[in-house]
């Protein structure tokens, strides 16, 4: 039995979780777009009269500018983000044990709707 997580049978589920959407465009190629976009000028304006002056004018410099900010006034939520960017999430140790003779085998199930 092949293991399967339901996007081969199910292509609304698919465009659901970002693989593709219903005009074919992936969710992450969208948002990809939409950062590189200018941001409109009252949002620089604010963002600038509130921290200074960007170093682009982008959605995306204009979104960084705001969450440095709210790192730097302690906001841990916002810190974190940014090293998970910057440096990569941590990864996480899992440790296996048991029978080496007879090693665990973990399946997923696909039940048909």
């Amino acid at each position: 039995m092949v293991a399967t997580n339901g996007f081969d049978k199910d292509p609304e589920r698919a465009a659901m979780a970002g693989r593709r959407s219903k005009r074919g465009k992936s969710r992450k190629k969208s948002l990809e777009e939409l950062l590189e976009l200018a941001a409109p000028i009252s949002a620089i304006e604010k963002v600038e009269k509130l921290y200074g002056e960007l170093p682009g004018k982008t959605n995306a410099d204009l979104l960084s500018a705001i969450l440095v900010q709210q790192a730097l006034g302690g906001n841990i939520q916002a810190h974190k983000e940014i090293n998970d960017r910057v440096d990569g999430r941590a990864h996480q140790a899992i440790e296996l044990s048991g029978d080496q003779e007879k090693p665990a085998l973990i399946i997923e199930r696909y039940k048909e709707r």
